[in-house]
């Protein structure tokens, strides 16, 4: 029996793609009757509480003082959660005793597993990574960049989403057992759909509705296309700070009616919004393995993404058009292509189905398996 301890902040409802993508490799784990997961998350509520997911999963939730936005997560719960996590972790290890610690984001999920002087294993999430967000430059600077270095080489293995991930991992610690598993998707749940050509050119983008995102770009390329094309419309899926500023760029541009700001939307209706749109765009400035952007290859989707991260991992000239970083004009200038060549689309559309097909969740979870049972033997050797 391989008995391992999961740290992750984030959990759904809580949390964006990395609350996914924890989802879907515990739901995965699951199958597996020679492993035992205990997982200790946040709680949405200002509860603690204990539920036995899965015959071999434990899932503890925590209160962390959670209140409003439930896809992001404040200091002061970041900082609840490493105490309260610390503090359960180490009584569970005195219970059990685990294999292998797997510590998600390097702080807290990672800082936490060192604490516990267990073995452990950090799963690289993309914004925990010195020099991935701009925002936090003095942070990284003075603070992170020193702990993650210690962090991560006394971890058995530091895993990232994307080999864009793991390159910016070394320039804080340039020698250590990096290993790269790339999100999955739910292949069942996403995929594509007939169209009626006759209908609107809809162009969708889903993230939370924040600078990093570059929806702006989106939204004045989109305003510069959309002139020529009556039977345009841009939906944005997501929720965030950004909102009144998008909305009032959008009605500035006078194409309030061309734009449908959804908000949030649940899962299991997310398919739905990929199946109609003719196009995905994710104008990012920084990005690490985008769930979204997978999703929408799964859903037969001609990708526009920008050059940052792990995007030449998803998206190349066969299956989508890589754009620089905040540039409206490219934007424009893409949709009129993509709207004008038929066949290009197709050919696009075809060739994203085929690259997610590879890239389902349980391959994600056969990989973290292997991992997990390196760094077992890792231990023991």
């Amino acid at each position: 029996m391989l008995r391992v301890l999961i740290l992750s902040y984030e959990y759904p409802p809580l949390g964006g793609g990395s609350a996914n993508a924890i989802f879907h490799l515990i739901r995965e784990l699951s199958t597996e009757p020679n492993l035992s997961i205990d997982l200790i998350t946040s709680s949405p509520n200002k509860k603690n509480s204990l539920t036995k997911l899965y015959q071999n999963i434990n899932v503890y939730k925590l209160n962390v003082g959670k209140q409003g936005n439930l896809h992001h997560q404040s200091r002061t719960n970041i900082f609840l959660y490493t105490i309260k996590a610390y503090l359960l972790a180490k009584k569970l290890c005195r219970q059990k005793k685990y294999d292998v610690v797997d510590g998600w984001f390097s702080v807290p999920g990672g800082f936490i597993a060192w604490l516990l002087k267990k073995p452990y294993i950090v799963s690289l999430r993309g914004s925990d990574v010195p020099g991935f967000d701009p925002r936090f430059a003095w942070l990284d600077k003075f603070v992170l960049r020193r702990l993650s270095k210690k962090i991560w080489k006394q971890s058995k293995i530091v895993i990232g989403n994307s080999k864009a991930l793991i390159e910016l991992a070394k320039k804080t610690l340039p020698n250590h057992n990096y290993q790269i598993i790339p999100n999955g998707v739910d292949l069942n749940m996403y995929h594509p759909t007939q169209k009626n050509q006759n209908e609107k050119f809809v162009v969708l983008s889903t993230s939370r509705l924040v600078e990093r995102k570059g929806l702006q770009y989106l939204i004045e390329g989109f305003g510069i296309f959309s002139k020529k094309n009556s039977k345009a419309k841009l939906i944005l899926v997501g929720e965030g700070p950004l909102y009144k500023k998008l909305k009032l760029q959008v009605d500035t541009l006078k194409i309030s009616d061309k734009v449908e700001f959804t908000g949030l939307i649940a899962t299991d209706q997310m398919d739905k919004y990929y199946q109609q749109a003719n196009v995905f765009v994710l104008p990012s400035l920084n990005e690490g393995m985008s769930n979204c952007v997978l999703e929408a290859m799964a859903c037969g989707l001609p990708i526009i993404t920008t050059n940052i991260g792990g995007t030449h991992e998803l998206v190349d000239e066969t299956n989508g058009i890589i754009i620089p970083t905040k540039n409206a004009l490219a934007i424009a200038r893409v949709l009129g292509e993509l709207n004008l060549d038929k066949q290009l689309s197709q050919n696009m559309a075809q060739t994203s189905r085929a690259k997610a097909g590879k890239m389902g969740w349980s391959k994600m979870a056969q990989s973290f398996i292997g991992l997990y049972k390196e760094a077992k033997e890792l231990t023991n050797a």
